[in-house]
């Protein structure tokens, strides 16, 4: 798992080019986000 949970208030975080997960049976999530006024962006 991709853990961005514990960013900074306000972070910004940008996915770039291609992002893989190896192949593994399980309850997921793949990625984790928390934050306030936090931003993800991706293509």
């Amino acid at each position: 798992m991709l853990d961005l949970t514990n960013v900074t208030d306000g972070t910004s975080i940008k996915f770039q080019g291609t992002t893989t997960f190896g192949q593994k049976k399980w309850a997921g999530p793949l990625i984790k986000l928390k934050g306030k006024t936090s931003q993800s962006l991706a293509p």
